[in-house]
């Protein structure tokens, strides 16, 4: 693809993304994420959150006094 062909195309993606509603343009962004990403728009696989995580490793805290943790830490700063 020429660089004059690219711009022409990407002006005119442009413009038809300016009609589109608010709503509709974070739809496309959405999308567009995912297809750099290398996965597919219609792809079943789940995304995992963050909040998955809440909780894992806790059992090594367990029996710990936290406020003395904390200030053992901070002591060790100095």
């Amino acid at each position: 693809m020429t660089t004059n062909n690219y711009q022409e195309i990407l002006h005119e993606i442009i413009q038809k993304i300016n009609q589109l509603s608010i709503d509709e343009q974070e739809q496309l962004l959405e999308a567009l994420t995912l297809i750099i990403r290398g996965r597919s728009a219609d792809s079943e696989e789940p995304w995992h959150s963050l909040l998955e995580l809440e909780g894992l490793g806790s059992e090594i805290w367990q029996g710990i006094d936290l406020r003395k943790y904390i200030e053992e830490e901070r002591n060790s700063w100095d």
